[in-house]
């Protein structure tokens, strides 16, 4: 069982380690590189033409460009978007196919603002008796912590404070934030994209258009309706929409973290850890229920540290990649081979998937791994932890995209067999 000390613990360490997401993060840093490795020839951090990894996107738009280098770290590549004149930055090639579906969005959302139905709500909203009430409950709905509490649980704690006294005004401000928080909800999945996506222009644009219809009257169905397919030329085919998505759309935070505890008792999670989790304010309502999703199907001992694991992130771009972690760890299980446990390795105890025969795989939403110096150090340490693992008999590595040839090489001499994009394998885009 482990303690609100351990977790604690956990987090301390992570703290250290967050700068970049590695093998340093996902595996677990222990230690200083072996000999052996820090011998071997290392590589600068590379650099791509974006176009050559988003083949077919436009990398410029009527309301965004995307910058024509992308730099990897040595392991994830970042891309820069330009919304404007504000840059915005995607920490991996999986982060920015969710930003492509997001500029999607934006597009049409800029679309419906344009029309007459939507200009017309506009003005009722300007002379609607809750037009005071906007920035009180627009503000804190944008922001994770406060979505992770529940919009009725925010109003809640608010009281009479906010008009001075008990009030029909309040009571309709409070019923207006729900109304809110449910067409932004349902917005976003028409849109096909995260309700609390913390990609500003989108969550602005949802704000607004959600707003407008709650205070002015137009609904979710007629202001879609008005979009006439021109928008939305960034990628096609970027609306998703599965259980967890519409999970996260017909339910208020409240409710899903509600859904979310009585799985994780399910699971015989530990209590303090699953409290903890379920109050991560890095980790979003939709972050939660998508972990939550995957660690369920994934029905082998030791899955607990994937809740662990999530535990350390402190923004939502490292939340992302733990939960495309999870997924991938998740697909392998119900895909390719069964596991038969999750180990936890290193001083993190990050989790890895242990086969009955023995095979260790570790499942890696990576760009392009380069054997840089840092990535190297990562690798070697997290390797030699390897041996506190009993009944290992073999090692393969399953990576998102690629790895350069010497940082194969030097995979291959510490007895890892590389496999280079699994994603169509896995099942994911």
């Amino acid at each position: 069982m482990t303690d609100a000390s351990s977790i604690g613990a956990l987090a301390t360490r992570g703290a250290r380690h967050r700068a970049l997401w590695s093998l340093t993060l996902v595996i677990g840093y222990v230690g200083l590189a072996t000999a052996a490795l820090a011998q071997s020839p290392f590589e600068e951090q590379p650099t791509f033409n974006t176009a050559d990894l988003l083949p077919g996107v436009p990398l410029q738009g009527e309301f965004y460009t995307i910058d024509p280098v992308a730099q990897s770290d040595g392991m994830q590549i970042t891309y820069t978007i330009r919304v404007g004149d504000t840059p915005y930055t995607a920490n991996s090639t999986a982060l920015m196919r969710v930003r492509l579906a997001e500029l999607d969005a934006y597009e049409k959302l800029q679309e419906v603002q344009g029309t007459d139905v939507f200009i017309e709500a506009v003005g009722n909203a300007a002379v609607s008796p809750l037009r005071g009430a906007r920035d009180l409950i627009t503000a804190p709905i944008d922001t994770i912590s406060s979505a992770g509490s529940g919009v009725a649980t925010y109003f809640s704690n608010i009281g009479h404070a906010l008009f001075g006294g008990a009030s029909d005004e309040e009571a309709n401000a409070a019923e207006a934030a729900l109304g809110f928080d449910a067409a932004k909800r349902q917005w976003a999945f028409e849109l096909g994209v995260d309700p609390y996506t913390t990609f500003e222009p989108v969550s602005s644009e949802l704000s607004t258009v959600a707003w407008t219809g709650v205070a002015g009257g137009l609904t979710v169905a007629v202001g879609y309706s008005q979009i006439d397919g021109t928008a939305g030329t960034v990628i096609a085919g970027t609306k998703a929409v599965d259980q967890f998505s519409r999970m996260v759309s017909e339910n208020t935070p409240a409710e899903l973290k509600k859904i979310n505890a009585a799985a994780l008792e399910s699971m015989q999670i530990d209590p303090t850890v699953a409290t903890l989790f379920l109050e991560h304010p890095s980790l979003s309502p939709t972050r939660k229920t998508r972990i939550v999703g995957a660690v369920g199907r994934l029905d082998v001992s030791g899955r607990q540290v994937f809740i662990e694991r999530a535990i350390l992130s402190q923004n939502d771009t490292e939340a992302f990649l733990i939960e495309r972690w999870a997924e991938m760890s998740a697909a392998y299980h119900e895909k390719v081979q069964p596991a038969a446990r999750v180990v936890p390795v290193g001083d993190e105890k990050s989790p890895i998937l242990q086969r009955k025969d023995g095979v260790l795989v570790a499942l890696l939403p990576a760009d392009y791994v380069a054997w840089t110096p840092v990535v190297a150090q990562g690798i070697g340490a997290a390797d030699a932890s390897l041996n506190q693992v009993a009944d290992v008999s073999g090692k393969e590595l399953w990576l998102s995209g690629f790895a350069s040839q010497i940082a194969k090489d030097n995979l291959t001499a510490l007895g890892w067999t590389v496999r280079e994009q699994t994603n169509q394998t896995l099942g994911f885009q």
